[in-house]
């Protein structure tokens, strides 16, 4: 059907809505910050549910895994975002299950090692190793936001190297 087609594009439109909304409220009422984190929350929920209903397959981890590493970015730009760090860590930390419990048994693989499935788990090791990198703020943060971003970083890449040690040991020889 059509419409089945179009429940992911309508979703992500829609979450493109609520940005806009957020940032016009800002502007009108620069205080009222805890209204534009609502309309920016709503936004991040209907994007991370764009992807699953507009795609298939292991392309719907891989993208969790990117929306991840893209709002923790986000949030190590803006000193007051727990709600793009917290999204982003949920994202990825989704992408991170379906790696490790599902993908393989829901598209499972004809070749058993370089395989879109492998390949794509691959690639959500990337995105954390990303997350991790990008993860640290900028010049001029507090010292213990900072000695905080240090760890979620060293968490983040510790995350991706398990990820990938168990990726090489689960693959036949």
């Amino acid at each position: 059907h059509l419409v089945d087609r179009l429940e992911g594009p309508w979703a992500l439109a829609l979450g493109v809505v609520y940005v806009a909304i957020a940032l016009l409220h800002k502007r009108r009422v620069p205080g009222d910050d805890a209204t534009v984190g609502v309309h920016l929350g709503n936004a991040i929920v209907l994007a991370t549910l764009a992807f699953p209903l507009a795609f298939n397959g292991p392309s719907v981890t891989l993208a969790w895994a990117t929306q991840g590493a893209v709002l923790v970015w986000l949030a190590s730009r803006r000193i007051d975002s727990k709600t793009a760090l917290t999204g982003g860590l949920v994202v990825l930390f989704l992408a991170v299950v379906r790696v490790v419990a599902l993908d393989r048994f829901w598209y499972p693989p004809r070749r058993p090692v370089w395989n879109i499935v492998y390949e794509v788990h691959l690639l959500v090791v990337a995105a954390l190793l990303v997350a991790g990198w990008v993860a640290v703020r900028p010049q001029g943060a507090t010292r213990g936001a900072s000695g905080k971003r240090d760890d979620l970083r060293t968490v983040l890449w510790f995350a991706a190297v398990a990820l990938l040690a168990m990726l090489v040991w689960r693959e036949p020889p």
